[in-house]
């Protein structure tokens, strides 16, 4: 999304290191020009083709702009070069090693029939995780035409009518009261912990909505 995820987006570039970057192995992350940021996408196959979610990685913490191509070293770090088109970016090389202290993130999020299934990188605290006041849905869709951008368009807020926490405590099963085709669903999360006492590390997460799996209603 624009403006909300990335402006400029660049390189995808899939984690095949396989945990030595840590937990998200098999994920995409994706470089940005315009801003200090990574971005990490999870993807999923639905109605046979492929849509999911997008989240902030690195915002800042000594990052620099200009993030315009990436890649994993043989010990798992990641090198990330920056370049400037006029318009924005920065220049230079920079390297992103895994400090081996589990992230508290989002680590997936999946369409179901009747919402989405988040499934954290930690156990969650209760009380924090069933709030329905830390999930905060709005969605909307672009228009596609030759004019550079699009206006965010129908945008409105969905309810949460059901919250649902799994037995590990990782995975919390929302329902909405709205899901439709061709809509990005953006949920900004609120003050959720961990069982450790740990803050998420990125609180707002975009997921593209092309197909709905089969019984789901709309509305």
């Amino acid at each position: 999304p624009q403006d909300i995820i990335t402006n400029s987006p660049s390189q995808p570039l899939c984690d095949v290191t396989e945990g030595k970057f840590g937990p998200f192995a098999g994920q995409l992350f994706v470089g940005e020009m315009n801003s200090a940021r990574i971005v990490r996408v999870m993807l999923e196959k639905v109605g046979g083709q492929l849509q999911g979610a997008c989240i902030p990685f690195i915002d800042g913490k000594g990052l620099r702009k200009g993030n315009n191509r990436l890649a994993f070293a043989p010990d798992g770090s990641l090198w990330t070069g920056q370049v400037a088109y006029g318009w924005g970016g920065d220049h230079g090389i920079q390297r992103i090693v895994f400090t081996g202290k589990q992230p508290a993130d989002v680590y997936s999020m999946n369409l179901t029939t009747k919402g989405f299934d988040l499934t954290f990188t930690q156990p969650l605290n209760d009380t924090t995780a069933l709030n329905p006041d830390n999930y905060q849905f709005q969605n909307y869709y672009y228009e596609y035409h030759k004019k550079y951008g699009s206006a965010r368009m129908d945008e409105k807020p969905i309810a949460v009518t059901d919250i649902k926490i799994s037995g590990d405590h990782k995975k919390v099963s929302l329902e909405l009261d709205n899901l439709q085709q061709g809509y990005v669903y953006q949920l900004n999360l609120g003050d959720i912990k961990t069982e450790s006492g740990d803050t998420l590390a990125n609180k707002i997460i975009c997921y593209t909505l092309n197909k709905l799996i089969d019984a789901a209603v709309v509305k």
